[in-house]
Order: structure tokens, then C-alpha cells, then sequence
């Protein structure tokens, strides 16, 4: 898995080309899926937990929990 990026996209037709080359079959469904879902909420693939996290915090109406900083005295 490849980051969204610009450059992530580079290096994912680059190993794309670079396996299918050596015969070694590959599907990009769930890295073209993910991203077009992610659009410009997430860059990384280390980004991608908390994505989720949000998703479903979303999809049963509850705000995802913030840390509060204590308050200056």
C-alpha cells in the first residue's frame, strides 16, 4: 500500500509495471477505492486508522472524542 499522494501514485504504477513484469498479478481495487474515499482527508497510509475511526463515529452520529489540554491557571 502506497500513500495518496502524488508521489504515492508514481510508486504504485512504478510496482505495478515493476510485478506484473515478473509475472506476479496485482489488484489495485482496494488502494484506488480507499483513496477515492479518502480524498483529501487523508495523505498517508498512516493516517488511515483514525480515518476509519472517524467513519464510523460518523455512521452512528457520535463525535469522535478530542483530547482537551487542561486549562492554564
Amino acid at each position: 500500500m502506497t500513500d495518496f499522494d502524488r508521489e504515492g501514485k508514481k510508486l504504485e504504477t512504478w510496482l505495478y509495471k515493476e510485478l506484473s513484469q515478473r509475472g506476479v498479478k496485482s489488484d489495485l481495487r482496494l488502494w484506488s477505492r480507499l483513496r477515492s474515499l479518502a480524498r483529501a482527508d487523508v495523505r498517508s497510509v498512516e493516517e488511515l486508522p483514525s480515518f476509519v475511526r472517524a467513519l464510523e463515529h460518523r455512521a452512528v452520529g457520535v463525535r469522535p472524542l478530542v483530547p482537551r489540554l487542561p486549562r492554564k491557571r
